[in-house]
């Protein structure tokens, strides 16, 4: 474990659901990553959580004929004594209470185990597992891999993430249905990125941003420039209102990260406000830029809130709209 989660274990264990396809995957290979989280789990290093159906579940596929050749069901079965000696129980949910997430329902127990349990992080080596996970806000999940860098002895970036890798973060963005807000982001950048090198003119701001804040935004350009430099973004957007959200933009450490929680503690982090603006549309509701209608707002130490934006009828907006659609006939 790196020094920094062992900050954490002092404190409290994190909670960990783990499906049964890893405890399946821990008996089929000994010396594989998800072998080295369950034993760790087994070790005490983590608290891991369980309920009857996932035991049962566990019980049903190590009965399975096809597995006699790679493990004894003795051995299945042990692992099952040793979930309930050292995990912690939690009680089934009633069916019809459960949660609605996965296309497969029999996998919807997972995610009530973790609400119930208020668990930490949800490991699966299901894709689809994976997929509906991501599109719940309030539930952190990775695949066996992933979560065994919690066992590695490497430094951390903050106090609660574990490592990852860019496409699992834009599968998570893709999944909740977020793609357009993340492609706008991405705009910004490559827009900055071009102005400070020449590439482009200062005038495609205009086409990144919130109409009306182009000038702001140029007015402090440099500090904007510093600001978004060598940064890298969360995948979970900040809902401020149904047209408002704020991206939390990290240090860019050359490594993608995982956050336990939605409020873990990141050091220089700051805020890059979205808005998105109706008044882009056309009159079939589509963006010319395939970006939905969200453009950049501001960027600072804190988001800012639906009463400090101009609305879609103020003056100075409505003329920039204008200009905006002049120079695209």
């Amino acid at each position: 474990m790196t020094k920094e989660l062992q900050q954490i274990a002092a404190h409290r264990k994190l909670r960990l659901v783990v499906d049964t396809n890893l405890f399946i995957s821990s008996l089929l290979s000994p010396r594989g990553s998800e072998r080295a989280l369950i034993e760790a789990c087994f070790a005490g290093k983590f608290e891991l959580l369980y309920c009857e159906h996932l035991l049962q579940e566990i019980e049903d596929v190590i009965s399975r004929e096809k597995f006699r050749k790679r493990f004894t069901v003795e051995e299945g079965l042990s692992l099952i004594d040793a979930i309930v000696l050292v995990g912690t129980e939690v009680p089934d949910r009633e069916e019809q209470k459960l949660p609605r997430i996965c296309d497969d329902p029999d996998d919807n127990f997972l995610f009530a185990l973790y609400e119930d349990g208020n668990g930490d992080l949800l490991v699966s080596g299901d894709k689809e597992v994976l997929k509906a996970a991501a599109s719940a806000l309030w539930i952190t999940s990775a695949d066996g891999k992933m979560a065994a860098t919690l066992l590695e002895n490497r430094k951390a970036w903050g106090s609660e993430l574990l490592r990852g890798d860019s496409e699992s973060g834009w599968e998570a963005i893709e999944a909740a249905g977020n793609r357009a807000i993340f492609n706008a982001v991405n705009f910004l950048f490559e827009v900055i990125e071009g102005i400070k090198s020449k590439k482009f003119d200062r005038e495609l701001l205009d086409q990144a941003v919130v109409p009306g804040t182009a000038t702001a935004w140029l007015d402090d350009f440099e500090s904007a420039q510093s600001l978004l430099t060598n940064r890298a973004f969360g995948t979970h957007p900040i809902i401020i209102s149904p047209e408002i959200v704020a991206i939390k933009l990290v240090p860019d450490l050359g490594d993608s990260y995982v956050a336990l929680r939605p409020t873990a503690p990141i050091e220089n982090a700051v805020f890059l406000t979205l808005e998105r603006c109706p008044d882009l549309l056309d009159n079939k509701g589509n963006d010319a830029l395939g970006l939905d209608g969200w453009r950049a707002h501001s960027i600072g130490p804190r988001f800012l809130q639906p009463n400090e934006v101009r609305p879609p009828t103020d003056a100075v907006r409505k003329k920039a709209v204008q200009s905006l659609r002049g120079s695209r006939n």
